[in-house]
């Protein structure tokens, strides 16, 4: 049976974000999951963060002989959840994130929805005082629903 949520996770060698952000995903209540993991650095060293997670729900992918820009269609093209999340690497979920955006979605019959990010900057970010901190936006927790229609969306 497909998962709800495929996780889709690519990184340019960033193992350090790239470990958070798998983190976020795995530590989820909600576990009907799937996270695709694709790194186009050199796989001698992402490899290993993924195994140390033996987690089965991580199905990882290596493309450093690839253009890194097509990750993202790669990712969708290995998915089998019935619903999307794209993360970067600097990205993480929250606690209890995928519970409520289930619940969301079930509720009101979404096809689409989608919420605010929180942004990790890891231990080689090139600023130093932003080193391993999480960026959160002011108006994330508003707690506000918003429905788009996709039609007028598209039309403009």
């Amino acid at each position: 049976m497909n998962p709800f949520f495929s996780i889709i996770i690519p990184t340019l060698g960033k193992l350090d974000q790239l470990d958070f952000a798998i983190h976020s995903a795995v530590n989820q209540t909600f576990t009907d999951l799937e996270i695709i993991a694709i790194d186009s650095g050199p796989a001698d060293k992402s490899a290993p963060l993924i195994k140390k997670f033996d987690d089965k729900r991580i199905k990882y992918f290596n493309t450093s002989s690839g253009d890194p820009r097509l990750n993202w269609d790669f990712g969708f093209r290995k998915s089998n959840g019935r619903y999307i999340i794209w993360m970067d690497d600097d990205n993480y979920l929250l606690p209890g994130e995928l519970s409520e955006l289930s619940q969301i979605i079930q509720t009101t019959g979404a096809d689409i929805a989608s919420g605010e990010n929180i942004h990790y900057t890891g231990m080689n970010h090139p600023i130093k005082n932003m080193r391993n901190s999480l960026i959160i936006r002011k108006r994330l927790f508003s707690g506000k629903l918003r429905k788009v229609d996709p039609a007028g969306v598209i039309k403009r």
